[in-house]
């Protein structure tokens, strides 16, 4: 089976660490951690905010099944795909890297229609499905 995680408008989830697989997170209200991963056929849908700046502030997406989709506020100190990872920022998505975003393998792919603001953006000298919109 798959797992599945809601979150609420008006609501929060805090954790640590957050290291999700095989399932999905449709998030409308807060999630609050130190290191976000999602991988191995997990999919992080976010309508309200992310904020992954306590701690390491990590934001890994990992693998061919690995996708985060946001369509709100996601707040990290670095982001990292790798391994064929999926990221798509929508038209309403507000994405702010502090520090660096790495895309690490030909096949991630990565997409931006909304507001995506980093320090640095590094990209495998094969990697070619990036599409910034804007």
């Amino acid at each position: 089976g798959t797992n599945a995680i809601y979150i609420s408008s008006g609501s929060t989830l805090k954790l640590y660490s957050l290291n999700f697989f095989h399932g999905t997170i449709v998030n409308e209200g807060t999630i609050t951690a130190s290191n976000l991963k999602i991988t191995d056929g997990a999919l992080l849908y976010n309508n309200g905010t992310v904020d992954v700046r306590n701690g390491d502030g990590w934001i890994q997406i990992y693998n061919t099944d690995g996708e985060i989709v946001n369509n709100g506020e996601l707040k990290g100190k670095k982001m990292t795909l790798d391994a064929g990872a999926k990221f798509f920022n929508t038209v309403n998505g507000e994405t702010t890297i502090s520090g660096p975003v790495n895309i690490e393998n030909v096949q991630d792919s990565w997409m931006n229609s909304g507001t995506f603001t980093c320090n640095s953006f590094s990209v495998d000298a094969k990697a070619e499905k990036l599409y910034n919109f804007n």
